[in-house]
């Protein structure tokens, strides 16, 4: 989901900057989708859960100086936080839920004021991201003139160490692929942009775009 892809990067970020990080997330999904993973890999990631039932448990486990919360729904399920909070907003999961859920965007509607309410400073994905934010955080009580000051923009990155598992390419010939959903409120020209730029710079290889369509 938005949360976990956005908290991954988000943490070797912190780590690089030499701050100690502990990832945790909800286990009720690590429980849904554990029959068809890893017995060993579902055992090793399950110290490094928490439960709905109890979302405070990881403040008092870890015990930590600072919270960053990919989610508003979360920090409205921990807050008042005994310390500083930084609330990630992934995408603007109300706008999806008008089309996979209405009721739960009915339901999860009032608390979204009060997450962001609970949040010292907030990120997101892109600038136009931010504009939308921007009412969301006026109505849950955010000073207007400080918006800027509070509200920073973190793009979706990658771990630059690069320390992920590559088969090796096939040949000479590097193929680069860009595939997922065309979200309205990303701009993914910079990116792109800079491989082709990089591909005509060596006179080699070749960008694949497999693209669909927000709803």
């Amino acid at each position: 989901v938005g949360g976990g892809l956005r908290g991954w990067p988000l943490a070797r970020g912190l780590e690089r900057a030499g701050l100690d990080v502990t990832l945790v997330f909800p286990r009720e999904p690590l429980d849904a989708l554990a029959p068809g993973l890893d017995p060993a890999a579902v055992e090793a990631a399950r110290p490094w859960t928490f439960s709905w039932a109890d979302p405070r448990a990881p403040l008092r486990e870890h015990r930590p100086d600072v919270v960053v919360c990919c989610s508003w729904f979360l920090a409205a399920q921990i807050a008042p936080c005994p310390v500083p909070l930084a609330v990630d907003l992934a995408g603007p999961i109300l706008l999806e839920f008008l089309y996979q859920d209405r009721q739960k965007a009915r339901e999860l509607g009032p608390l979204k004021p009060r997450g962001l309410a609970a949040a010292d400073f907030v990120t997101c994905a892109g600038a136009r991201q931010r504009a939308y934010f921007y009412p969301w955080l006026t109505l849950a009580g955010f000073d207007q003139g400080a918006l800027t000051e509070r509200v920073a923009v973190v793009p979706i990155s990658a771990d630059p160490r690069g320390d992920i598992a590559r088969d090796a390419p096939p040949g000479d010939e590097p193929a680069i692929l860009f595939a997922g959903v065309a979200l309205p409120w990303q701009d993914p020209l910079i990116p792109l942009r800079a491989t082709l730029e990089t591909l005509e710079r060596r006179g080699r290889g070749h960008l694949d775009l497999y693209l669909y369509a927000h709803p």
